[in-house]
């Protein structure tokens, strides 16, 4: 894992636009492993489903409105299988009405 950057402190008492962009650049180049839990919360990144994360990515996409999710047309995005919050691809999830 690296090294903390220098100005970290710099950066997590002022998380706002007015840090330099060099700053910006090397903080934002780090995995998010690297920051790691109570960074990202100080961030505002809470940890959540990832499926509910994908969730809301496609309702942010559709402009907040989950029935343009559900008639989302861009199949072609590697989320759209996901949109509706659900994993397709489970296995134990078929509907098995005999």
């Amino acid at each position: 894992m690296s090294k903390t950057p220098a100005n970290f402190e710099q950066f997590s008492n002022n998380l706002d636009d007015n840090y330099p962009d060099d700053l910006r650049r090397e903080l934002t180049s780090k995995t998010p492993e690297f920051w790691g839990s109570e960074t990202l919360n100080i961030m505002g990144h809470k940890k959540r489903p990832i499926l509910k994360t994908i969730r809301s990515k496609c309702l942010d996409c559709c402009y907040n409105q989950p029935k343009e999710v559900r008639f989302c047309q861009q199949i072609d995005c590697s989320l759209w299988p996901y949109r509706m919050g659900t994993d397709p691809f489970r296995k134990g999830r078929e509907n098995n009405d005999a």
